[in-house]
C-alpha cells in the first residue's frame, strides 16, 4: 500500500474517527464496497455504523485483560489474550533507547532539499526515529548516517481522496511531522507556476493526511499525561510499582549541625503533613527526605520522557524548596537538585508544577557548576526544605521564624508537557509583508519583501495560517535569510524573536538545530517565532544552551497581545 502503488483490495482506513459522520477512510471504504478495518483506540459508532467497516478492539482493553492485581494470568486465557494482542497490534515500535524508552518518531516532508536534509540529519543525531518523505530524488538524505528511513513519491500537490489515504499510511504512528515546503529555481522559471501549490495546497494536503492518520486536534487547555511517583494514598494502587507500605519521610533539620529547629512528618489520609518550628538561631532550616525510591523509579521505564514534578500543596504562604537526589549523588551526601515554590495559605490545595529545567544543583545552599543530568529514571529520594536561605547564602525573604504547617495531597507526580505535532518551516518577513499598504513601505523593507517573487511570502503566510487553524499543537519556525558560512573560529549564537521584526542571516545548519530543538522542547500552545544568528564576542558561550533558553522563553501565539504584538493579519486566501 506504498505511495504510488495500487490500493490493496483490503483498504485499511487509518484512525476513522474525529469528525461527525466519520472520516474519509470510512467514506472511501463504503464507496468502494471494500472491507475497511479501523484501527482506533476505541470502537467508533460513526465508523462501525457504515457498511463494510469493522472496528478493532481497543489495545488498552486487551492489555488490561492480561493484568489482574498486578499479576499476569496463567494458562490458556493468557495465550488467547496474547493472540488477540498480536492480531490487533500496531506497526512495530521504533528502536528503543538503552533505558527502554521508545524514540520519538518524526516524518520530514521535503527531506531531500538543502534545508530538509540537514533537518533530517540533525533530528536523527538528536535521537529521533526519522522518516524522510521525498517527492522524487533522495540523494542528499540517503547520504545521511543513522538509519534514516526514506519514502519516495510523497507528492503533496494535486492529491485526491485515495492519495490522502496513501499519504496517511506513511504518516500513521508519527509523533511529529516537520514540513519544509520548497520550490526549485526551475519551478519559478515555469510558466504558470505559483508558490501557493507547495506553500499552501501542499501544507493543506499534509494536514488532511495527518487527520486521516489519527493525529488528533487539541485545544490550548489540554495538558500532557502524568504518572504518580510517590503515592500518599493506598500502596496497593497499580501506579505504585514497588508496592509495600507508604513512603516514609524522615527529618533533616538544622539540629544535625547544632541548630535549634525541629520538625516531623506524618500521614493523614492521603495527605503528607509536615510540621515544625524554624529557629533562625543556628542553621535556620527544617527539612524532610524520603526513603530510597530507586526501585520505584527503575520500574518506570518511561520516566525519562517526563518534564517535571507536580504536586498539590497547602501551606502558610512561605517559600519552600523541593529537593531531588539521583543515583549520581549517592557518594555526595550534601548535594541535591532544588527548586523553590510557594505553598499558598488558604483552605484549598493549589497545584504546583516545577519543570526539571527550574532545578538548581546545590551543595548545601551553594550552587555548583557543571551538574550531572537530572533524569527522573535516576531519582533515589525526594524531600522538602524550609530555610532562611535561598541559594548561595542569599536570604529567603519569604521565610519567617516560628511554627509552620505544610501539606501535600494525593501524590508527587511526574508530568509531561505537550510537544509540537506539526513543525512548519516558513520564512521571516512573510507576516509583515501582509501589512504593507503602499509601495513606499515595501521599498523601505528588506530585499525579499521588495521583490516578493510570484507572491511567495503571501503563499508562505497562507500556509502558516492553515497550520495555526488546524487545531494541532504546532510550531512555526521563520528563519531569516539563509547563508551558509565558511571558515572556523567564529562562534555564532541564535537570536529568537516573535512578531516578525527580525532581519539578518542564519546558516541552514543553525536552522536545522533550531527546528530539532523546537520539536523537542515543551510548549503550552502553538508558537510562531523568527530565528537569526549573530557572532558572539564570548567564545566560551554554549550555542546549544543559548538556543534552548530562548525557545523555553517563547510565549504561545494566543498571548501576542500581552507582549504588545498585534494579532495575525488576514491571509490572502481562505
Amino acid at each position: 500500500r506504498g505511495v504510488g502503488g495500487v490500493v490493496a483490495v483490503k483498504m485499511v482506513a487509518l484512525a476513522c474517527r474525529g469528525r461527525p459522520g466519520g472520516s474519509l477512510g470510512a467514506k472511501v471504504g463504503a464507496k468502494t464496497g471494500q472491507p475497511v478495518i479501523s484501527r482506533t483506540r476505541s470502537p467508533d459508532q460513526s465508523v462501525a455504523g457504515r457498511a463494510g467497516v469493522r472496528a478493532s478492539a481497543s489495545l488498552r482493553t486487551v492489555f488490561r485483560k492480561l493484568l489482574v492485581g498486578g499479576k499476569e494470568r496463567e494458562g490458556e486465557e493468557v495465550a488467547a489474550n496474547e493472540n488477540e494482542v498480536k492480531a490487533n497490534a500496531p506497526e512495530p515500535m521504533a528502536e528503543e533507547h538503552a533505558a527502554g524508552v521508545p524514540k520519538r518518531r518524526v516524518g520530514i516532508v521535503g527531506a531531500n532539499g538543502q534545508l530538509g536534509s540537514r533537518i533530517a540529519g540533525e533530528m536523527s543525531s538528536a535521537g529521533w526515529d526519522v522518516t524522510a518523505l521525498t517527492r522524487s530524488s533522495k540523494d542528499r538524505v540517503e547520504a545521511l548516517e543513522g538509519g534514516v528511513r526514506v519514502v519516495e513519491g510523497f507528492d503533496t500537490t494535486d492529491v485526491d481522496d485515495e492519495g490522502v489515504l496513501r499519504m496517511a499510511s506513511e504518516l500513521r504512528g508519527l509523533d511529529c511531522i516537520v514540513i519544509v515546503p520548497s520550490s526549485s529555481r526551475s519551478d519559478y522559471e515555469r510558466d504558470g507556476f505559483t508558490p501557493f501549490s507547495n506553500e499552501l495546497e501542499g501544507v493543506r494536503n499534509v494536514l488532511r493526511g495527518l487527520d486521516e492518520a489519527g493525529l488528533t486536534a487539541t485545544n490550548s487547555s489540554r495538558r500532557g499525561p502524568t504518572r504518580k511517583l510517590v503515592d500518599f494514598g493506598f500502596s496497593s494502587c497499580s501506579h505504585n510499582p514497588a508496592g509495600g507500605a507508604k513512603v516514609a519521610f524522615r527529618p533533616l533539620d538544622d539540629t544535625l549541625m547544632g541548630g535549634l529547629s525541629s520538625s516531623s512528618a506524618f500521614y493523614a489520609g492521603d495527605c503528607l503533613c509536615w510540621t515544625g518550628e524554624v529557629k533562625f538561631e543556628g542553621g535556620g532550616f527544617c527539612g524532610i527526605r524520603s526513603e530510597d525510591l530507586a526501585e520505584r523509579t527503575r520500574a518506570m521505564k518511561d520516566a525519562e520522557t517526563y518534564d517535571g514534578i507536580e504536586l498539590r500543596v497547602q501551606g502558610d504562604g512561605q517559600t519552600y524548596k523541593i529537593g531531588v537526589r539521583t543515583e549520581d549523588l549517592r557518594e555526595r551526601p550534601g548535594c541535591s537538585f532544588q527548586a523553590s515554590f510557594v505553598a499558598p495559605e488558604g483552605v484549598d490545595f493549589a497545584t504546583v508544577r516545577i519543570p526539571f529545567e527550574d532545578f538548581v544543583f546545590v551543595d548545601q545552599t551553594r550552587c555548583v557548576p557543571d551538574p550531572p543530568p537530572l533524569l527522573a529514571s535516576k531519582i533515589i529520594s525526594l524531600g522538602f526544605v524550609l530555610s532562611r536561605y535561598s541559594y548561595n547564602r542569599s536570604t529567603n525573604t519569604n521565610c519567617r521564624p516560628g511554627k509552620f504547617l505544610f501539606r501535600a495531597s494525593g501524590a508527587i507526580t511526574l508530568y509531561r508537557e505537550r510537544r509540537a505535532q506539526v513543525v512548519l518551516v516558513s520564512s521571516a518577513a512573510c507576516e509583515r509583508n501582509q501589512t504593507i499598504s503602499s509601495e513606499e513601505e515595501r521599498m523601505a523593507d528588506i530585499p525579499i519583501v521588495q521583490l516578493n517573487p510570484k507572491s511567495v511570502l503571501n503563499a508562505k503566510y497562507a500556509g502558516e495560517c492553515a497550520v495555526r487553524n488546524s487545531g494541532l499543537d504546532y510550531v512555526v519556525v521563520r528563519p531569516v535569510g539563509l547563508k551558509d558560512r565558511e571558515g572556523e573560529g567564529e562562534v555564532f549564537v541564535t537570536e529568537v524573536s516573535q512578531g516578525d521584526t527580525l532581519a539578518g542571516t542564519i546558516s541552514r545548519d543553525e536552522v536545522a538545530r533550531a527546528v530539532a530543538e523546537a520539536a523537542a522542547v515543551p510548549h503550552r500552545g502553538g508558537v510562531t517565532f523568527e530565528v537569526a544568528s549573530r557572532e558572539s564576542p564570548n567564545k566560551r558561550v554554549d550555542p546549544a544552551a543559548v538556543l534552548r533558553r530562548q525557545l523555553l522563553s517563547l510565549q504561545p501565539d494566543h498571548r501576542r497581545p500581552a507582549l504588545g504584538i498585534p494579532p495575525f493579519p488576514k491571509p490572502d486566501c481562505n
